[in-house]
């Protein structure tokens, strides 16, 4: 007999084609029955591998973005506007030196700024913009945002309306070192609201 697929020579007893493996289940060498060909290879949609690929690209575009923005849960406060802190750390600054500490405000809303000193010399503390911390670092002079400033002191709170940007929160020791502590240590948080 020979295989109707692919035209090899196989046995007549033999229920697969020793060459390509078609089935002659239901094929009579005799006259009598007709010819049943084995079900045809199941197609696999083509567009599901693309699908899939598209899918896993997009959550990992997604992973990315949320993962470049900050904690995925800071991602979701931003978008709906709930509070968030965006600082509390202990910043060290040397005496007769400043310190600026970045403070990214995601949205137009409340600022509130908490500095305490735990440890050291009582020093000026002020928000400023980018232009003002330039001026800061070219000319030595202060430009302050609003009502945040404290011209020296351990402690200072401040809450503001402000509109979303990136801000900077100056730690300014005017002491010499000499008859005062060489560095202080101040704990600053900061938190925006809508």
């Amino acid at each position: 007999m020979f295989c109707h697929k692919c035209g090899s020579e196989t046995p007549d007893d033999s229920q697969f084609c020793r060459k390509c493996g078609y089935s002659f289940a239901g094929i009579s060498t005799g006259g009598g029955t007709a010819a049943v060909p084995a079900p045809a290879p199941r197609k696999v949609n083509s567009y599901t591998g693309v699908k899939l690929l598209i899918l896993v690209l997009m959550l990992g575009a997604l992973w990315w973005i949320l993962s470049q923005a900050g904690k995925p849960a800071d991602v979701i406060k931003t978008v709906v506007h709930l509070p968030i802190d965006l600082t509390n750390a202990v910043e060290n600054v040397h005496a007769h030196s400043w310190w600026a500490v970045p403070i990214q405000v995601p949205y137009d809303g409340s600022l509130t700024i908490t500095a305490q000193v735990q440890r050291g010399n009582a020093i000026q503390m002020y928000l400023t913009n980018a232009a003002g911390l330039e001026t800061l670092k070219t000319d030595g002079q202060n430009t302050y945002l609003g009502g945040f400033l404290a011209p020296e002191a351990r402690t200072f709170q401040h809450t503001e309306r402000i509109i979303q940007g990136t801000y900077y929160f100056v730690l300014r020791d005017n002491s010499l070192g000499i008859l005062s502590a060489n560095s202080s240590d101040v704990a600053v948080k900061a938190r925006i609201e809508p």
